[in-house]
């Protein structure tokens, strides 16, 4: 699998974190903990991230990738956190339209999208 496919399906994995979520907040509990949702080398991308050669991870598009990738992760793991413990209208709201959650996974899939135009095999 080329470059790019590997990067259109990360934009898709990411997307449906909101759902996951969401999910999370309204039946509070999740197939996922928040332990496993924080690290950014654990999902699908992330392994095949790290995987890349040092040559296209260390770009200023690589490592703004991985910057925005691990603060996305960090912040899904927090919104998990708060809807495992029960405080589902915060949880909810930081899933809200321009709330740090929905800025960092604009951000993620604009960079995604950028960086596979320029790595695309």
């Amino acid at each position: 699998m080329g470059y790019g496919e590997e990067i259109d399906r990360a934009v898709a994995a990411h997307g449906q974190w909101k759902k996951r979520l969401l999910s999370a907040v309204t039946l509070g509990v999740s197939e996922f903990s928040v332990a496993q949702v924080q690290a950014d080398n654990r999902c699908d991308f992330g392994k095949w991230f790290y995987g890349l050669p040092a040559t296209l991870r260390e770009t200023e598009q690589g490592k703004a990738i991985q910057s925005l990738h691990a603060s996305f992760h960090i912040e899904a793991a927090r919104i998990l956190d708060l809807a495992l413990k029960g405080r589902a209208e915060e949880a909810k709201k930081a899933l809200e339209p321009g709330s740090p959650y929905t800025h960092l996974s604009g951000q993620l899939t604009m960079a995604l999208t950028r960086w596979k135009s320029t790595i695309e095999s």
